[in-house]
C-alpha cells in the first residue's frame, strides 16, 4: 500500500527534521502544495529530504505563496527537480498583499452637494 503525502509528514515531524506548524494540501490522487514547510533546524537538508521522499512517492509538488526569504530554497529545489513550479511564477505571499493594497482606493462619492 502506497505511502501518503500526510504519513511522509507526520514521519519528518516524528523524527524531528520537520517543524509541527508544517502544512501540505492535497491536490488531486498525485499532487501536493506545500503551504508551510520549516526544517527544524536550518541548512541540515531535511527540507530537501522531505520533498525527495515525496517526488519518490511520485507526487507533484507545488509552492503556495513561497516567502521573500525562502526564494532562494524553491530555486534550488526547482533546480534540483524536487518541485513542479517555478517559485518566480507563483505570485508570492508579499506581492499578492501588494497586489491588494495597490487595487484599493477611496470610494468615489460624488460631488459634495452641500
Amino acid at each position: 500500500m502506497p505511502v501518503s503525502p500526510g504519513q511522509i509528514l507526520e514521519r519528518f515531524i516524528a523524527g524531528g527534521l520537520i517543524d509541527s506548524r508544517s502544512r501540505i494540501e492535497g491536490r488531486g490522487d498525485a499532487e501536493i502544495a506545500i503551504v508551510y514547510l520549516r526544517a527544524t533546524r536550518p541548512r541540515a537538508g531535511a527540507g530537501r529530504q522531505f520533498l525527495r521522499a515525496l517526488k519518490q512517492a511520485g507526487l507533484r509538488v507545488h509552492i503556495v505563496h513561497p516567502t521573500d526569504e525562502a526564494l532562494p530554497f524553491w530555486r534550488r529545489m526547482n533546480a534540483e527537480h524536487l518541485v513542479d513550479d517555478d517559485p518566480d511564477q507563483p505570485r508570492t505571499w508579499d506581492a499578492f498583499i501588494g497586489a491588494l493594497e495597490c487595487q484599493m482606493k477611496k470610494p468615489d462619492f460624488g460631488e459634495d452637494k452641500t
